[in-house]
């Protein structure tokens, strides 16, 4: 931290004085994130995206199924946030966003309260003990990242079932499947996929990568910093990136009972040895992947790319919000590059923070490209945060999308499409109509509620 504070030359003198800080930061992310090398005549050269196909013919979901049957495509769900802006009390950092269930959802709705009252409801701690310890006894104790799972496994099989052939059991002997947690959430997420079963995965190829939280440095009043460690913070979701393929003590396997086994040695490594060849990776609070989990016209959108060379292909959607987030533009080899907000903010660069096009944060990567982003090769941002007691403190921050700096990276669109996300309290009602909706087309989450409330050790994901 210390060195980004002098590649910042944030002095004491500039910290003290929050305006000349926030000026001195918004300049660091603006060169950490390497846009203004990437402009042609004053400006950054905005990049174009690839039609994703609306419909897909029948070889090219045979080609899909076989891809997937073998093994060799890995969702990979980033669900390490701790959800800040839903404002819960820490109590619900054991499930973060993940582990919510309807049900918890139904009594945060109900409430309608300061989170004092929140605190105290008797029927919140049964339900967030319940979820911490895997339990359930219905759909409605069915979390996202166990209903995501039980979606993928549906789909899969309702494709298989029509086009495949049976291919059913080679996928459920082959397929694997990830989540990115932080050191508090790993136990709950871990037990809830255990509570269903893995959707009839084997328990070994259900993966967890655990993002380390850190501190940062405290700004004191007179501009001098110390360290600070009574708070910690995810480093941004592009951390997880450089630790599958750096750091051997951060990737687990799971056993039948939902325990973490250590794998020592890198997620990539452990992909790389059972031959996967693509990763998907998706926020768990994308309310798309409720209703679809095999991304069958996203894969082939990206599988026609990766086969002339792409090694990340990201996805982009209408901006029908205008809200600020990721951008892509041509890069210095005529790739496109991805950069987001952070890096946005200073007055040459702020008009190209808000895109026509955003980010949905779902990439299709190779694991062969994944296994370039060692250390160092994403930038590191300063971000700024204010503790629970009003406290300033400066922390790194390192985002996904800057992995297209790295990698030859393309992009996607599909007409029409528009994000659908569940991050803030108000939208805890379509979060509920989305769950509603997925249990109204999916049988498989209907069975495992069938197989919870007769049997409450059950361990099913029968379709």
């Amino acid at each position: 931290m210390n060195e980004l504070l002098e590649k910042a030359g944030l002095t004491p003198e500039i910290l003290k004085d929050p305006a000349k800080r926030a000026r001195a930061i918004d300049e660091y992310n603006a060169e950490a994130g390497g846009l203004r090398g990437l402009m042609r005549d004053g400006k950054p050269e905005l990049a174009q995206t690839h039609d994703i196909p609306s419909d897909v013919s029948g070889p090219d979901l045979v080609r899909y199924l076989r891809f997937a049957a073998a093994g060799k495509r890995v969702p990979i769900i980033f669900a390490a946030g701790r959800a800040t802006r839903l404002k819960l009390p820490r109590a619900f950092d054991v499930l973060g966003l993940a582990g919510l269930t309807p049900n918890i959802l139904s009594e945060l709705d109900s409430l309608q309260a300061p989170l004092r009252k929140i605190e105290s409801s008797e029927r919140l701690k049964t339900l967030l003990s319940a979820g911490a310890n895997g339990e359930a006894k219905s759909s409605e104790d069915l979390s996202f990242i166990q209903r995501q799972l039980l979606q993928y496994r549906y789909q899969i099989e309702n494709l298989i079932r029509h086009d495949g052939n049976g291919l059913l059991a080679q996928w459920l002997s082959n397929a694997s499947f990830a989540v990115v947690t932080n050191e508090e959430n790993r136990s709950a997420i871990a037990l809830q996929l255990a509570r269903i079963g893995f959707a009839g995965l084997r328990p070994e190829h259900v993966y967890m990568v655990v993002q380390p939280e850190e501190g940062g440095l405290e700004i004191l009043p007179d501009g001098q910093t110390k360290p600070y460690n009574k708070e910690v913070w995810p480093e941004g979701h592009g951390k997880p990136f450089i630790d599958m393929q750096t750091d051997p003590k951060a990737a687990f396997r799971l056993n039948d009972r939902g325990h973490l086994v250590g794998l020592h040695k890198t997620f990539v490594e452990e992909l790389q040895s059972r031959s996967v060849e693509r990763a998907v990776f998706a926020q768990v609070n994308d309310l798309h992947l409720l209703e679809d989990m095999t991304h069958v016209e996203r894969w082939l959108a990206a599988d026609r790319l990766i086969q002339n060379g792409a090694e990340m292909v990201m996805e982009m959607v209408e901006n029908r919000l205008e809200q600020k987030g990721g951008g892509i533009f041509i890069g210095k080899n005529g790739s496109v590059v991805m950069r987001d907000t952070i890096c946005m903010k200073s007055r040459d660069l702020e008009a190209y923070s808000t895109p026509r096009c955003l980010s949905r944060m779902f990439y299709e990567l190779t694991i062969q490209g994944m296994a370039k982003l060692g250390e160092g090769s994403l930038p590191a941002y300063l971000t700024e945060r204010k503790t629970g007691n009003g406290k300033t403190v400066l922390t790194r921050e390192f985002y996904s999308g800057d992995a297209s700096g790295v990698l030859n990276a393309r992009a996607i669109q599909q007409k029409g499409y528009a994000l659908d996300t569940f991050k803030i309290q108000s939208r805890i009602g379509h979060a509920l109509e989305a769950f509603r909706a997925q249990d109204s087309i999916n049988p498989v989450i209907l069975s495992v509620a069938k197989d919870l409330r007769r049997d409450p050790s059950a361990k099913s994901a029968s379709g």
